[in-house]
């Protein structure tokens, strides 16, 4: 096998000795079910996303509606829960997005 012209002989050489690892490492017990499982977390965590955006912001603004009417401070407490809320569950998607793009 010839060199490319563009490619260093010692790049050459690392290609070969990561390819030689990565086969030996599939054949290691545990690397395909770690894959399989990092795939299916990733997954799981997409389904916990609408439950995620839904409560956070239902529950903040229930508990601001509870202040306000204990402390009589209505509705700048339950207004107050809601815009939490929904910071809360902005934040989430986008840590859910970045969970999964990496």
């Amino acid at each position: 096998m010839e060199k490319p012209e563009d490619q260093p002989e010692s790049e050459i050489n690392l290609d070969k000795v990561r390819a030689a690892k990565e086969r030996s490492r599939e054949h290691e017990v545990g690397y395909k079910a770690g894959k399989s499982l990092g795939k299916q977390l990733r997954s799981s965590h997409l389904l916990m996303l609408p439950i995620q955006m839904a409560l956070a912001p239902v529950l903040l603004t229930l508990g601001g509606a509870w202040l306000d009417g204990r402390l009589g401070t209505s509705p700048g407490l339950t207004i107050g829960g809601l815009v939490f809320g929904l910071a809360v569950a902005v934040l989430s998607l986008l840590r859910s997005i970045k969970e999964v793009q990496d």
